[in-house]
């Protein structure tokens, strides 16, 4: 009995028994990149500012490195896709910088009248409602 470890009752290990090999690897992977590297921000988090006014949405994103013609921007809906894409040479041969981002917008937009600014690594994007997700104001009467 000594030199024992106790047996500890976990229900996830039970649990692991029956999943799949390569799902146990992903998941411990997982686990030992987020000890070492920290998780990851949600989309709200650092790199993403998202501003709802009466008329438009305003969003401004961290994207360093690109230019402004690498960008393709697009809205569906009240979904924001926006990738962009940078191909070069440097000196040690060549350089690939991909960038992809989809965030659901509070309200829905007038596509066509998008407008969208790059400037210091930073896309601003100023987004207006269309007519009918505007506010409105409602006037309150007396009684």
């Amino acid at each position: 009995m000594f030199g024992l470890v106790p047996w500890k009752k976990n229900a996830s290990a039970l649990a692991n028994r029956n999943e799949h090999p390569v799902s146990l690897f992903r998941n411990e992977f997982d686990t030992l990149f987020d000890r070492f590297f920290g998780t990851w921000p949600d989309w709200g988090g650092a790199g993403l500012e998202a501003d709802e006014t009466e008329t438009d949405v305003t969003v401004k994103m961290d994207a360093p490195g690109f230019e402004p013609g690498d960008f393709d921007i697009r809205v569906s809906g009240d979904t924001l896709r926006v990738t962009a894409e940078r191909k070069g040479q440097k000196d040690n041969g060549r350089f690939e910088r991909r960038f992809q981002r989809a965030v659901s917008l509070p309200a829905s937009v007038d596509a066509d009248q998008v407008e969208a600014e790059y400037k210091s690594g930073v896309l601003e994007l100023t987004l207006p409602k269309t007519a009918q997700a505007q506010w409105k104001k409602i006037a309150v009467r007396g009684g």
